[in-house]
């Protein structure tokens, strides 16, 4: 999760009830949807409108600053990142990286690996959690190799006028840290776009 540095820095706090004057928005209703809303507990209703930007989706887009970001943790050592490579397939994305813990305590590191799209064609989060993976307890100069992969197919987002799961094709930014806020290493990989048609069973007739 990510700590805000003030409450209303999170998006759902837009519309969370704060007062005597707040009311439920009845557009769109009939009348009964408009009486039972009348029979709600304003005090405990909310309208999320954030969409995709949950979490620190919301933080990254704004560009705000936070007390503690996503994927945030304390270690009595420093960690170096290197060495980054990219490969894939049709089917699977694999990134490895060499971790050297460079203090003077033994310790572990979380490593997370984050993917940007070219977000041209599709609404599209400033980077997404893609994979993570843990050292083993580091000494003191020891290094280890850590290699993290993702189906390709995760990077798909549902595309309501295709009624189709879309991969945008283009250059996608594959980036390596301690937190979302801390990347250490940046590749780019090229990613050629598909489709996974779906049923329209919402469609009406």
């Amino acid at each position: 999760m990510t700590w805000p540095i003030k409450l209303e820095d999170h998006a759902s706090t837009k519309n969370f009830p704060r007062g005597e004057d707040f009311k439920l928005d009845l557009s769109g209703f009939d009348e009964n949807q408009e009486k039972k809303a009348e029979e709600i507990n304003l005090w405990d209703y909310t309208n999320y409108e954030e969409g995709i930007y949950v979490g620190y989706r919301w933080f990254e887009k704004e560009n705000l600053n936070v007390c503690y970001p996503f994927g945030y943790g304390l270690s009595y050592t420093a960690f170096e990142y290197s060495n980054m490579t990219v490969k894939q397939n049709d089917k699977t994305v694999t990134v490895s990286v060499d971790i050297k813990n460079v203090g003077s305590a033994e310790a572990k590191e979380v490593v997370q690996l984050y993917a940007a799209a070219p977000g041209k064609d599709m609404d599209k989060p400033t980077k997404e959690l893609r994979a993570y993976a843990k050292t083993k307890s580091l000494k003191a100069g020891e290094a280890q190799t850590i290699t993290m992969s993702f189906p390709i197919e995760q990077l798909a987002s549902y595309d309501e006028a295709k009624t189709a799961w879309v991969v945008e094709a283009g250059n996608y930014q594959l980036m390596v840290g301690a937190s979302s806020c801390d990347i250490r290493l940046t590749q780019q990989t090229t990613i050629t776009g598909s489709e996974q048609k779906t049923n329209d069973v919402l469609k009406k007739k």
